[in-house]
């Protein structure tokens, strides 16, 4: 089968390197001349690291990442907003915490060894469904066709909006500034730990492990703040911004300490994406550019590495193509539904100029996770396994 992707993140290299294992010819297309990841750290979870083991990676990630145990929050004053630890649903369950750039080179080693065709500096800008082709376009010029059309070129994709099923797409009004620096033994090595006020503040640290050439432990910083005060970051002011984090928890003045331009910096803002359903005729979108949401539960790359296995797993045969993606879609929809839906409810809590929804979140979270339902369902939920169906084909 001729398979095209659109797109050179987690979910369009995992996509392409499980396809090609299998024989599809694969041709992916990047809109950027050169390859490079952006964000700082990310936290995979069991779920992600479970797809990670099927493309024999694992090992490599857990060599270069930072092994997670739990996840620490509290207020500035030290009141306990968060304390869950992975043990407590699965003896062997933890997450790990990585640079997007090492993860990035994991999964570009692998691809680069498989038959595939990559195309960068070439936008995909629309598509034609064409009987049992697909037609893909830059701008005017049709630049191939194939069976099958992955779209998975990020939250910001355009070519959603060209499907039936296509809701909504919305930017939150909150961001985060990002940095990544090296560890200092004062910080917890293990724990993702955040501090809270209200919900207008916070402040995370997450370890990160090292870069492949090298061996610097390394941590990324993040600071929530409402999009409009980095939209230019030639206003972006770096000093007041580490001098106001530094306030709020002091122990982030060693880390700031290596900060010394904007440079060393990120801006990440995040976009709510709505679709009916994700597969339409031969095309079917996956990743961000399917289910784009708040990073408030931090699960965009192990989503992005799940859909990617699933599809593989279930397009097997040309003369079930469709068949197949709708049962992607009824595989994958309850489960990135149930994130979805909690992504945007508990945003606000996190996010927000709301001192009510802050105040709940503060004084009542802890004490909610002592119920052991609710402190399993936070725990499913963090994991990665609320209403994951696993191997279910």
């Amino acid at each position: 089968m001729n398979v095209s992707i659109i797109g050179l993140g987690t979910a369009g290299l995992a996509s392409a390197i499980l396809l090609a294992k299998q024989g599809h010819q694969v041709s992916v297309f990047e809109a950027v001349s050169e390859l490079k990841p952006k964000g700082a750290g990310l936290l995979l979870q069991p779920t992600g690291l479970e797809i990670l083991q099927k493309l024999d990676l694992k090992i490599n990630a857990e060599k270069f990442g930072a092994k997670i145990d739990s996840l620490c929050g509290t207020t500035l004053s030290g009141w306990k907003v968060l304390d869950l630890k992975y043990k407590d649903l699965m003896p062997n369950f933890y997450g790990l915490g990585i640079h997007r750039a090492t993860l990035f080179e994991l999964l570009y080693s692998q691809f680069k060894n498989c038959n595939i065709d990559l195309q960068t500096n070439t936008p995909i800008t629309a598509y034609n469904q064409a009987g049992q082709k697909v037609e893909l376009y830059n701008k005017t010029e049709k630049v191939i066709s194939c069976d099958l059309l992955i779209v998975a070129n990020g939250a910001r994709s355009s070519l959603r909006h060209l499907s039936p099923y296509f809701q909504s797409d919305h930017e939150y009004p909150w961001g985060a500034v990002w940095s990544i620096t090296p560890i200092n033994k004062s910080i917890k090595q293990n724990v993702l730990e955040q501090k809270y006020k209200s919900a207008h503040t916070m402040l995370g640290l997450l370890p990160t492990g090292t870069l492949p050439n090298s061996n610097e432990s390394l941590v990324s910083l993040f600071s929530s703040l409402p999009t409009k005060k980095f939209q230019d970051i030639e206003q972006f002011d770096l000093e007041q911004w580490k001098k106001a984090c530094v306030r709020q928890w002091p122990i982030t003045e060693e880390v700031l300490d290596h900060i010394r331009s904007k440079e060393q910096v990120a801006f990440a803002t995040y976009c709510d994406v709505k679709m009916k359903q994700f597969n339409h005729g031969q095309v079917v979108f996956i990743g961000d550019a399917a289910h784009g949401m708040s990073p408030q539960l931090g699960q965009g790359a192990n989503m992005a590495l799940i859909d990617a296995y699933y599809l593989s797993q279930l397009v097997r045969e040309r003369s079930t193509l469709d068949k197949d993606l709708v049962r992607y879609n009824d595989l994958r929809k309850y489960h990135l539904n149930y994130y979805q839906f909690m992504s945007r409810w508990l945003t606000p809590f996190y996010q927000s100029h709301s001192k009510f929804l802050g105040g709940v979140k503060d004084l009542l979270s802890y004490p909610m996770s002592k119920v052991p339902f609710i402190k399993g369902q936070m725990l499913k939920t963090l994991t990665g396994h609320a209403r994951y169906n696993g191997d279910s084909f």
